[in-house]
Formats: structure tokens, sequence, C-alpha cells
């Protein structure tokens, strides 16, 4: 059945009207205390900028025209806090007019959503927590645009990674991602559906869930058999990999099982590379196992506590695994160090030395957590 879109929801009698109060919308952009004629000003100038959205003579240079407008105002220095919080919460407001719009349209209003804050000054930027909400129901919507849930997942992954929502929110984002992923098209070509997943799973580490709300384990679970699954392809192992690598693990978590998968991955990995080195994949691939293991940022490792050697000296019941988690790092290193450095062969003895770590370290059982169901053997 085909769908059926809205009309646009602008026009150039509109744009011509609104001329007549941009002056005011400005104006009202500088304040510090919103009255109501300002709330008046800054309604009509967001409806302005998320109904030209809609208007096909314009999809062509939308990217261009929400950032440069809707963000650039936002993100102004002379732009009121005041202000600046009734436009945001107003943008939140507007968005269901535009789910039925065409694919431009909702891609466009993802894009924005996305890139909402409530700190622009901040380092990283603050994403704007209440526009979770409209980027979960784009995301869930019936026979939704791939595109538009791309875009949801990075925002929903980027309010969770740099923001502080709610343990309730982050379960809601984790468990439409999860759906999401399991929903992944199969009518597109195996490098967009990787693409796509991939999306999802660096999303789902950025939740930092091990459990569901329900004390589920249903993100490490996924995770860890995606990481495990010999059937996958190397990109999807190591970014499921990655992502574990960034939830925030506790004492019941079973690390032995997630360091023996890490330094099995690496150790198969770099068997097939060694057999064909051509492959376009490599060192991205490579690259995430060690970034798993240290992250690339010293801010990731000890203010978030991401990565598992980090993970193992920081976080509260794991210091038991320091050792074993070192000692892994140390035997990976001269497996990805070849492939990151420089496309170079990955001596033998190199390989056969984390086989040695991986048979001296086999997990007592295959369950990433108490609740888990055990892994399939890989």
């Amino acid at each position: 059945m085909t769908e059926t879109f809205d009309p646009p929801l602008w026009s150039e009698e509109k744009e011509n009207d609104f001329k007549k109060h941009r002056l005011s919308y400005s104006r009202s952009l500088k304040v510090d205390r919103v009255t109501e004629q300002d709330r008046q000003n800054l309604t009509r100038g967001v409806e302005r900028y998320m109904y030209r959205l809609t208007m096909p003579e314009l999809f062509a240079d939308l990217p261009k025209e929400v950032l440069r407008e809707v963000i650039s105002d936002l993100r102004s220095p002379v732009t009121g806090k005041a202000a600046r919080e009734f436009v945001l919460q107003e943008i939140v407001r507007v968005a269901p007019e535009l789910y039925k719009q065409p694919k431009t349209a909702r891609i466009n209003l993802a894009i924005l959503l996305t890139n909402l804050d409530s700190d622009h000054k901040a380092e990283p930027q603050v994403p704007y927590i209440p526009a979770a909400d409209r980027l979960l129901e784009l995301l869930q919507q019936p026979n939704q645009f791939l595109e538009v849930k791309l875009w949801c997942a990075k925002g929903l992954g980027r309010i969770c990674r740099d923001s502080d929502p709610s343990i309730r929110l982050r379960d809601r984002i984790a468990g439409a991602l999860l759906e999401g992923l399991a929903s992944a098209p199969r009518h597109v070509s195996p490098e967009v559906r990787d693409w796509y997943r991939g999306l999802f799973i660096e999303a789902l580490g950025d939740t930092g869930l091990v459990y569901n709300i329900n004390r589920q384990p249903t993100i490490i679970d996924t995770l860890m058999n995606l990481v495990a699954d010999p059937k996958e392809s190397w990109n999807i192992r190591t970014i499921a990999l990655h992502a574990v690598s960034r939830l925030q693990f506790d004492a019941s978590t079973n690390v032995d099982l997630i360091l023996y998968e890490a330094g099995k991955l690496t150790h198969d990995m770099g068997v097939a590379y060694n057999n064909n080195r051509r492959a376009p994949y490599w060192r991205e691939a490579f690259l995430r196992l060690y970034f798993s293991m240290i992250p690339r940022q010293p801010k990731e490792a000890h203010q978030r506590n991401w990565g598992l050697v980090n993970q193992t000296q920081n976080r509260s019941g794991l210091g038991q695994y320091r050792a074993k988690a070192e000692s892994l790092l140390e035997a990976m290193a001269p497996v990805y160090n070849p492939v990151t450095g420089g496309g170079n062969q990955i001596p033998p003895a190199s390989i056969q030395n984390l086989q040695q770590w991986l048979q001296a370290n086999a997990p007592e059982n295959r369950r990433p957590t108490p609740e888990s169901q055990p892994l399939p053997q890989s």
C-alpha cells in the first residue's frame, strides 16, 4: 500500500507574511525573560523554521537550512537563555506535525532533533533530553524510512552518551534500539545492512546499560551474542565488542567471559587477516579491538570508565580482573599493531602467543550475567 503524505505546511505566501515579523522574532531571541508577546514571536519563528522543512522546492538544501538557520540561532551568543529554552520546547512541541511528511522532511526533522543542545558551550555539547521522546516516536513509526531510523539511533545514542537521562528513559531508548536492531532491513545490500546495524549497536553501547529496568540482561546478551557469532561480519563483531566495553559493568558481570571473547575475536581476526590482507575493512576493525581495551580519549578512560582495562581498574567489584585484562592487552597488542601501524603481516608467533593466553584463561561459564543464557561456543 502506498503511503499518503501530508501536504506542505508552508508556502511562499506564508514566507512573505513572516518577513513582516522577522525583526520581532530576532528581538525576542535576545531576551532573558520571555513575555507573552515574546512567546508569540518565538512560536511564529519556530513554526516558520519547522514548516519550511516540508516544502518540496527546498528539499535539496534542507540539511544546510536546518543547521544554518535553526541551530545557529540556538547557539548564537546573543540568544538569551530563557528564549533558547522556549525555542527548544517549541521545536519539540511542533515536531509531531511533521511525522507524516515525505521522506526528506522527516530525515531533516530527525537531524534537527539530534542536534538540539541544552548546553552548547560545554565540551562535548550537552544534548537536549526532551528531544528523546520525539526521536523515539519517529523511530517507532510503522514503515519508517531507513534514513530516518539511522538519524534517530544517532540522536538517541548521543543523548545517552553526552547527557544524563533518567534510568527509565535510558531503558526506553535501549528497548527501542533493540527493536530497531532486530528489524534491520533485509531488502538492502549486505554493506548497507551492516551499516544500519552498526549504528544501532553503537547506540546500544551509548546507553551504558547491562540490564533493562526489569533486571533482564537484554542489552549485554544481544551484544555478546554478536561478538561471539562467527557468522557475523568482522565489522559487526568488533562494533559489538566496542559497545560492550562501554556498558557499566557491576560485580555480577562475567568479565572473564568478555575478556576471553575479546581475545578470541582478536585471534580469529589475526588468522583471517594473514590469509587475506587486501580487504578494506581490516584497519578500522582492528582499531575497534584496541579502543575496546583502551579508549580513544583520556576522558573516556578516566571519567567514563570506558574500555575493558579501565573497567577492571576503576569500577567497584571488578579489581579481581585487572591483572587478566592487562595480560590480555599485552597478548593482543602484537596482533593488532602490525595491522593498525601499516598493514603488515602479523607474526605467527604473536597469534600463537594469544592462543596460549586463551587456553590458559577459558571462562568457567559462558553466561554474560547470572541471569543470562549461555553464549553458544564460537
